[in-house]
């Protein structure tokens, strides 16, 4: 299985991963501008204001800037991203898809 099919489960998630790939590279962590950024293409790419704000809260606790800039590499070229970092997407994504539930 890829790394892009598994990262598929959450489009709006994926898609604020897949449009930050050039922000994320620009930047040196998770900054303002990068959180800004992330927030409007995940909204955009339809994800509530909750799920989205999630989301970035737990990308920036659980997995680090680097970790996240190659795996955003890895999606838009829909290549295997490390299993770690997958892993972590994937409770990421569970658990903040869960919480629009609530």
């Amino acid at each position: 299985m890829t790394g892009g099919f598994r990262l598929k489960a959450g489009a709006a998630l994926l898609a604020a991963v897949a449009l930050m790939a050039g922000a994320a590279v620009a930047a040196e962590d998770y900054d303002q501008k990068f959180r800004d950024e992330f927030m409007r293409s995940c909204i955009s790419g339809g994800g509530s204001y909750t799920v989205c704000q999630c989301t970035m809260q737990r990308i920036e606790s659980g997995i680090a800037f680097e970790k996240f800039v190659t795996m955003q590499k890895a999606v838009k070229s829909d290549e295997k991203a490390d299993q770690e970092v997958l892993d972590a997407w994937d409770k990421i994504n569970a658990d903040c898809l869960a919480v629009k539930k609530e």
